[in-house]
Formats: structure tokens, sequence, C-alpha cells
């Protein structure tokens, strides 16, 4: 039973740059001590299989610095013999995988040494799991599978997979779709997406978000470019939503073949068109990107810029300029050309992006790039970019905090939303609170479980939402001010009646009503007058209701008292003169009753008396009932 030792040479130098000579060659000195070496990289392992764990671990801690939270730069691969099986899926680094056949030797080795371990299907080949071989918890721990096994780095999705003419990304038609799409999801179920496609072999359209994110430099992207420039002014116009159309001519016909990977029909179009245009330009230097041409594709993105002055157009040469660079390895060159995109257009994101990278890779300190991964799309482009691997778990910390504060403000906004639809819902009809019900859980949904594009456009609901419901309380409030005047005013009629009225003690009931509605009055007044009135607005529609039903049971009573008043009154008037009346009209009879000489048989007597009593009932009755006036 032999193991062999596979350095990733391309791997070594992209993650440790110049440490990566010390991590390829530390392993085999301390390997050697345990297992006799049989050639170069060949090992004897029989019976000795356990204190790879153990070895593994010995080497993580001595570069733990170095390291970080990428996996050591080699696979280990036991086999039979001395032959090399062939490997249809590339070795993972860190790893240890074995031929299936001796699958069953290993497992009888590692029982009796008593070593955790696990056999996972790996192409043709077993994954050898062992407490030093596994991943560390991270959402995107398996960064390394896209740094292996080739040496060369695929233009338009980073990976070291395949050459750039064979990225499956090309295959999209519409990556800036398939981008935001991306932005859909959360960054956790993104990962857990490609975790099934990379090991489950579980949908493997996930792996598109991978090989479209960055959907700015593959060829599809071209037709936005083309035909969409004069409406776009910057890089934060670019629609991702929609698809654009590829139209005919030349210069269509030829996209068309690009797209189609017809790299020789396609460039033979593009050189049909009319000098002077920076899309033949443009065209002709991607056809040298895919033919993995990059000094001439320089040459054709130069003559590009020279023809153009649009802002959004010069900012893009500028920075597809710059990741040809940065593809030739050429740093400083490439950061020159990023920070000249971002003067022609300041939300050249690409640019921004890739700056950060560039000063990542020349080791500045995580926490100072910060500022790089604010955007939501330079934020989802981090959580995918292999490069940061090494720094992993501090990235993702941090992006995780970014992500978070994106959500959390969004949080707030549907918080005042739900808070203001709670206090609304017993005064709203039972469609609308259904249908705002609805909406809030819908828009709950997206921002507790959707992606940041999501979250946006839901927080932007969400202000919509509570737009709507501030416009609904201020239109019952303003309905309430506009009520309430009048009945202000009825109320102070009805209390100016009620001071003046004599019976109070008699009708009790009237007073209580008046003191029940001043009392609601006073309570209303307050509650108009408060900082948030959705908050009152249920207990508004119960008091208003309450204080119509008091005054307009006031007003209606308040007849009844009137003419209970104006009876007493007339008879109290009635009994006062008809006293006084009476009383002259006895005197006047007992008078003559001292005079014979003029006293006759009919006066003054009895008769007279009652005559002239009836008399003036009939005159006080007339005056008080048609003369005297209302008090």
């Amino acid at each position: 039973m032999l193991l062999r030792f596979l350095s990733h040479t391309s791997y070594a130098r992209l993650i440790f740059s110049y440490r990566a000579r010390d991590l390829l060659e530390f392993f085999p000195i301390i390997l050697k001590d345990v297992c006799p070496p049989v050639e170069a990289n060949l090992f004897q392992v029989e019976g000795r299989i356990s204190k790879i764990n153990e070895l593994i671990f010995q080497f993580k801690e001595h570069f733990s610095r170095e390291l970080g939270s990428a996996p050591p730069p080699f696979s280990l691969l036991i086999t039979k013999d001395r032959s090399l099986p062939p490997i249809k899926r590339p070795l993972r680094p860190g790893k240890v995988y074995l031929e299936v056949e001796m699958a069953d030797r290993v497992e009888e080795e590692l029982k009796d040494a008593k070593v955790h371990y696990r056999l996972e299907r790996w192409g043709d080949l077993f994954e050898l799991k062992i407490p030093a071989t596994f991943d560390l918890k991270l959402y995107f721990s398996f960064k390394d599978f896209f740094l292996v096994p080739n040496d060369k780095r695929c233009f338009f999705c980073g990976s070291y997979h395949h050459s750039t003419p064979e990225c499956p990304g090309l295959k999209d038609k519409e990556p800036q779709q398939t981008f935001y799409e991306m932005l859909t999801k959360s960054p956790w179920t993104i990962a857990e997406e490609l975790n099934k496609a990379i090991f489950e072999e579980e949908d493997p359209s996930a792996l598109n978000f991978f090989y479209t994110r960055y959907f700015f430099k593959l060829p599809a992207f071209l037709k936005i470019i083309f035909y969409r420039f004069q409406e776009i002014n910057s890089f934060s116009g670019v629609p991702l939503q929609y698809p654009t159309p590829v139209r005919g001519g030349d210069l269509g016909i030829g996209l068309e073949e690009l797209l189609a990977g017809r790299i020789e029909a396609s460039e033979s179009r593009f050189s049909e068109i009319e000098e002077g245009d920076f899309r033949k330009e443009l065209s002709l230097a991607f056809v040298q990107i895919m033919k993995e041409d990059f000094p001439r594709a320089l040459y054709f993105i130069e003559n590009a810029l020279s023809l153009v002055k649009h802002p959004f157009i010069r900012s893009y040469l500028k920075y597809l300029k710059g990741d040809v660079y940065f593809q030739l390895g050429e740093k400083a060159l490439a950061q020159e050309s990023f920070e000249e995109a971002l003067k022609e257009d300041s939300t050249n994101f690409p640019a921004f992006f890739f700056l950060g990278l560039i000063r990542y890779l020349d080791e500045e300190p995580l926490d100072k790039l910060s500022p790089y991964f604010h955007h939501p799309y330079t934020l989802y482009l981090s959580y995918l970019e292999p490069l940061f691997l090494k720094a992993e778990k501090e990235l993702e910390e941090l992006l995780d905090r970014l992500y978070m504060s994106y959500k959390e403000e969004a949080l707030g906004r549907l918080k005042e939303a739900e808070d203001k639809y709670h206090f609304l819902r017993e005064v709203l009809s039972e469609e609308d609170s259904q249908g705002y019900f609805e909406r809030l859980k819908k828009l709950s949904q997206d921002i507790n479980q959707g992606g940041l594009a999501l979250v946006d456009s839901a927080s932007k609901q969400v202000l919509e939402l509570t737009l709507e419901l501030n416009t609904y309380v201020f239109s019952r409030i303003k309905k309430f001010k506009q009520e309430f005047e009048p009945l202000k005013f009825l109320f102070n009629k009805l209390s100016d009646f009620w001071t003046v009225y004599p019976y109070k003690v008699e009708d009790t009931y009237f007073g209580q009503g008046l003191k029940n509605a001043e009392e609601l009055i006073q309570r209303i007044n307050r509650r108009l007058k408060r900082a948030e009135p959705s908050k009152e607005l249920k207990f508004l529609e119960k008091e208003f209701k309450s204080l119509k039903e008091i005054i307009e049971n006031l007003r209606t009573n308040k007849p009844t008292l009137e003419k209970k008043w104006e009876f007493r009154r007339k008879l109290y008037s009635f009994i006062r003169k008809f006293s006084v009346a009476e009383s002259v009209n006895l005197i006047f009879h007992i008078f003559f009753l001292f005079f014979p000489e003029i006293e006759t048989s009919w006066f003054p007597s009895i008769g007279s008396f009652i005559i002239s009593s009836f008399l003036i009932l009939i005159l006080i009755l007339f005056n008080i009932l048609f003369l005297e006036k209302k008090g």
C-alpha cells in the first residue's frame, strides 16, 4: 500500500505567495520519518495510515499562521502500486484519497487504530475523511475546489478547472439575470446549493452562480455595451433583470457567433464592421481574450478607448484593460487601470472590487478593506472569490456583519410597518386588513430568507406600505378633525343651555351626559395632538363613536327639557298673574260691600265674582299663551 504526495504548486503560489515553497517542502520531510520513501513523493504507508492524521495536524499547527483558513497545498493518494490511477475529478488540497479497491484494507487498519473516519465517493476514487482533513465550519470552505488542478486561470470565472474558451459561464446568454437571481438568495443558501452541486453532484446548474458571477466580463455583456450604452450613464444604471436581444448586421451576427463559441467566424464578421466604431475594436478584443492572446486584447482595448468619450464606456474599457493586466499578473498596471476606471465612473463596482482584491493580495489587513465590500454586488463577489481563501474565516465574519447591517435596516423598517398595522388592524376593513397582513408576511419572508436583492426590494416596498398606512392615518385624523369642530360647537351650545337650565336636580342625566362628553372631548383633543397618531386611531374611533352618541342623545333630549322649562315658566307666570288679578277682583268686590247705596242685585255678588274671575282667567290664559314671548 503506497501513499503518493501530490503538490498543488499553482494553488500554493496563489494563496501563500513567497511561503509556498516552504509549505510544499515541509510535509514530505516529516512524512519520510514515519513512512519509508519508495521514490520521490511516493511512500510506503502499510500499517501507518493512522499516523497520516497526526502528521497533517502537525503540519497545520506548524504553519497555522501561513495557512489561515486555507487547506495545505497538497493532496495524498493511497494506491495499491506505483502507477497513478486516472483522476477524473480534481483532487482538493489538504485531502486524502484512495483507490476504490483499497477501501477494505484502509478501513480495517483504521478500525484497529480507533481513528474516526468516513469514506465518501469522489469520482472514481474515495475520499478518506479523517479529523485532520475535515473542512472548517465555514459557508464557503470549498473554495479551494476552484483553484485546482490547472496552472492557468480562466479569465471569465477565475477558476483553474478549465481554460478561458471552455468556461461554462459562456453558455449563459443572459448572465446578468443569473447574477440577479443569485442576489435574491442569501449567501448561506448559495453556499448550500454550491456545496450540493460539488459534493453530492445535485443540480449542477447551481455552479452557474460561480461561473457567471463576473457577468460584466463575459461576452454576453457586450449586448448591453453595444445596444444600451446610450441609455446608460454609469454602472449603477446597468439593468440586471432584463434580457437584451442581439440585433442584426455584422455586429449582431458576429456577436452571435462569439456567444456560440465560433471564434474564427465571429472574428471574420467583426472585421467587416466599418473603421472608427469602438464596438469593432471591443469585439475583436474579446476574440483575442477567447483565444487567450491577452497582449493582443490590450491592443484592441486601447484602440476602442481612443474612439469613445462616453463615461460609462470609457470606464468599462479601462476596467477591462485592468482585468487583462490582472490576468497577466501585472498587478501594478491593473491597479492603475482600475483607479482610472473609477475616475470615469465612480459606480464602476467591478473596478472597485478588483482594487480591493489586489490590495488583499498585497497582504493589506482585511479590516482595512471593509469599504470594498459594502456594495451589495461586491459583497456577493467577495463571498464567492476563491482568492480570499486564506482569510476566509475573517472574511465571512466581516461580510456577515455587513450583510446583517442591510437586513437590520430592512427589519427596522418592517417592524415600524408591522407596528403601524397592529395599531390600525381594528379600524381597517376586513378586506384591507387581510391585504396588508399578506403583504407584510411576504415582505418579512423576503427580508428574513432572501438575498440582498429581495431585502432591498422588500425594504422599498415596506417604505411604500408604511407610506400607505401613514396616508390612511392622516386621512382619518383629518376627517376626525373636520368632524370634531361641529361636535365641539354643538357641545358648547348644549353646555350653555345647561348652565341656565333651572331644573338640574330633576334632570341630572343631562348634566352627566355633558360631563361624559366633556371628558371625551378632552381625551380626543390630547390624542389628536400626539406625535404618533396611528397608536391613537383605534381609541379615537371608539371615543368619537361614543361622543357622537352622547351628543346626539343630548341634542334629542334638549327639546324635551326646553318644553318642560317653558311649561313651568308659563305655569308660574299664570299663577302669579292670576293670583294678583284675583286678589284685586276680591278686594274690589269686598270694597263695594261697604257702600250699600251703590249695591245692586247682581253686583257685588257671588255671581259677579265668579263671572269676573272667569273673565280674568280667560284674559290671563290668552296673554300667556299668545302674547307673552318665550323665555
